[in-house]
Parts: structure tokens; sequence; C-alpha cells
């Protein structure tokens, strides 16, 4: 008689499911539980930086040889 009512509880469904997000989800979390050793997700993340780099650099040479060509182009046919 003088108990008091515990709260209503609900269960939460989510109305939108995107199934790429979630097998994102899936193998970042796998690829996590597999590099667990600190030392292989540091050698991974170095490894990574590293391919930036060089292929950042890999674009400038590319971007320097194209203007020397186009230069060279410009003097043998320009005149």
């Amino acid at each position: 008689m003088f108990k008091t009512r515990k709260p209503r509880s609900f269960t939460y469904r989510p109305r939108y499911f995107d199934p790429e997000k979630e097998a994102l989800e899936r193998r970042r979390q796998a690829r996590e539980q597999r590099l667990s050793d600190s030392g292989e997700r540091l050698r991974e993340e170095i490894t990574r930086k590293w391919h930036r780099k060089a292929k950042r650099k890999s674009n400038t040479t590319t971007l320097v040889y194209i203007v020397i060509v186009a230069l060279l182009l410009f003097l043998i046919f320009g005149k």
C-alpha cells in the first residue's frame, strides 16, 4: 500500500540502420583485437606514415617532371 512504484523501463530500437557502417565497425574491432600488442600497432602506424610521406614525395616529383617537360616543349616549339 505504501510502496513506491518502479519507473517504467523501455527498449530502444534504432529506426535507421547502416549496414556499411556496421561492417566497417566490425572490421575495425577485428583489426584492433589482432593488433592488441602495442609493438605491432606502433609498427603499423609508422609504416602508414612512411607510405603517406613517400606518396607525397612521389606526387611532388611527378609534378616537377611535368613542369620541366612543359618548359622544354615551350622553349622548343614556342618560337
